[in-house]
């Protein structure tokens, strides 16, 4: 009997392990294509969810485009509308309005000065009307008052501009060429600190000539580059007694700015003419005429400094050959509304001999100037002068003047 029930129990337990056996893998396998089902179903609904954004996608790209249609129009036509506002003629001017005290009298043909306070020093007014006629053409005329010349009002610009394109204009008439960093400004005051330009450097002026200059300018990042081609024909009387006729100038100028800095060269040449006047006679001689000039400015507006050079050769020797050298430091407070600045001059003239030292111009001076507005500026200045050649020169000279421009 015990011997069946073993038979029975094993017997039972053999059929639940072979059950167990052979049910396992089949609910595996279930599993298994249940999930496969599930996946696939997944698919198929990213697949739809794809095929939705692809037209959504192509939806947006039909509204992107005219958008950009829209938006390039709206450009456009803002850009017309600047070009017509732009369009038109335009007036603005400049003066300076002040008085100078020297300690001796001395008037070397570009300014006057008198033991005695006086106000035609530096007064002097100017307009200046703008006619853009279109994208390419413009006209610009200047009429200048001096107080030195009984206010006689002349011509000192008139001149066309066209421009070819972005980089490159050209400019035919009567204006100032750039021979030193602030020559196209000498008359405009609130542009530069000091009350004038210093005298010794600024003697040699292509100011009011006739002139064709064409200008390349290009930016590359924070280089700004500009090429300037010049080619001059005028008359300049240089002293009296010597006229000196020049008949054509050419030559050209580069300026790279650079942040702050400021960098610059030019070199022209002149074919002159010069007459010497001895009793009632006059003899011509044909000489020629080489300026060269470098400049170093920066300006962050804490610190201004500036320092200048310039060279005279006559190539025939008609001409005494010159140098001079401009040093200024200025700086600024309140952000800029008031500026002390410091300024130094050397001018040396050759005189051809050897074994005598070649008399010097000098000068040192200080000086203040208050912003009162954007458009308005007051300044003082103190010189003192040295000169080796001229002892009439003032040894020391206080001016004040309020230089507007609007």
């Amino acid at each position: 009997m015990k011997a069946d029930r073993c038979a029975i129990t094993v017997g039972f337990a053999s059929y639940c392990l072979v059950g167990l056996l052979f049910s396992f893998p089949l609910s595996a396998v279930e599993k298994q294509e249940t999930t496969k089902e599930q996946l696939e179903e997944e698919v198929e609904d990213l697949k739809t969810t794809i095929e939705a954004l692809k037209d959504t996608v192509e939806k947006l790209e039909v509204y992107v485009v005219k958008d950009k249609k829209r938006a390039r129009r709206q450009l456009n036509s803002v850009r017309r509308a600047i070009k017509r506002k732009h369009r038109g003629l335009k007036i603005g001017g400049y003066g300076s309005y002040g008085f100078t005290s020297s300690s001796s009298d001395f008037d070397d043909g570009s300014i006057t000065l008198r033991d005695d306070v006086i106000f035609r020093t530096d007064t002097m007014g100017a307009l200046q009307f703008d006619y853009i006629i279109n994208d390419k053409f413009s006209t610009t005329v200047q009429l200048v008052g001096e107080a030195a010349d009984d206010f006689e009002v002349f011509i000192d610009w008139a001149y066309v501009t066209y421009r070819f394109s972005d980089n490159w204009r050209m400019l035919l008439g009567r204006s100032t060429s750039d021979l030193n960093l602030y020559s196209s400004q000498l008359k405009t005051g609130i542009s530069y600190p000091w009350v004038r330009p210093p005298m010794g450097f600024y003697t040699t002026s292509f100011s009011g000539v006739d002139q064709l200059q064409v200008f390349y300018s290009k930016q590359m990042g924070p280089w700004s580059h500009l090429v300037n081609g010049i080619f001059i024909s005028s008359e300049l009387t240089l002293q009296a007694g010597v006229d000196v006729v020049v008949a054509d100038t050419y030559g050209v100028s580069y300026q790279l700015d650079y942040h702050e800095w400021t960098a610059r060269v030019v070199a022209l040449t002149s074919d002159v003419d010069v007459d010497l006047r001895f009793g009632s006679g006059i003899v011509t001689l044909n000489d020629n005429a080489n300026n060269y000039t470098a400049a170093l400015r920066y300006d962050d507006s804490d610190w201004f400094f500036l320092l200048e050079s310039y060279a005279f050769r006559a190539e025939n020797s008609t001409l005494v050959d010159n140098d001079a050298y401009l040093t200024s430091v200025g700086r600024y407070f309140d952000s800029g509304r008031y500026m002390l600045y410091a300024i130094a001059t050397v001018a040396i003239t050759s005189n051809g001999l050897g074994f005598v030292p070649d008399p010097k111009h000098k000068s040192h001076g200080v000086g203040i100037r208050y912003n009162v507005h954007p458009q308005i500026a007051l300044k003082a200045e103190w010189q003192h002068f040295d000169s080796q050649e001229n002892f009439n020169f003032p040894n020391n000279t206080f001016s004040a003047v309020i230089d507007v421009a609007f």
